[in-house]
């Protein structure tokens, strides 16, 4: 059965630029971002698949992929101004080489995992709000065909 899996913005600050940010978390798990002083371009933060817990002090937050398989990941966002984020997979290998770096044209994008990925990153990049309000990321196992595979039971 196919999974998918909600990724959410971690209440620690690793792996978050915030200086002249304010986040307000919500009870839904959802936050708001009011960012106008921080220049476009910067990641604002990056989710791991893989994390160095003595380093870090967070644990992965991100599933292992397949190399081969193909996922769609969707981020669940609003921007004033509208649609300006955007995401940015990187994927590495062994040596923490990087294979790979994707930038996708839309916030729901299918890809295909890299050969040799052991690890990725996904980033989200402001590219030009202020303002945001962030929900969750989606990330959902498809089978070849680029569907969700639905098994009977």
């Amino acid at each position: 059965m196919s999974m998918i899996y909600i990724i959410r913005w971690p209440r620690h600050a690793a792996g978050s630029f915030l200086y002249g940010t304010e986040l307000r978390f919500e009870k839904d798990g959802s936050v708001h971002v009011n960012a106008p002083l921080m220049p476009s371009g910067k990641v604002m933060h990056v989710w791991r698949s893989v994390t160095n817990f003595q380093r870090d002090r967070a644990e992965p937050e991100l599933p292992v992929l397949i190399e081969g398989r193909k996922y769609r990941l969707r981020a669940l966002l609003r921007t004033r101004p509208a649609e300006t984020a955007l995401l940015r997979v990187r994927f590495y290998d062994r040596q923490d080489e990087l294979l790979q770096s994707w930038i996708p044209d839309s916030l729901d994008e299918v890809f295909t995992c890299p050969a040799g990925t052991y690890q990725y990153t996904v980033e989200l990049v402001k590219s030009g709000f202020d303002r945001m309000h962030f929900h969750y990321l989606e990330l959902t196992e498809l089978d070849n065909d680029g569907q969700i595979p639905i098994r009977p039971m």
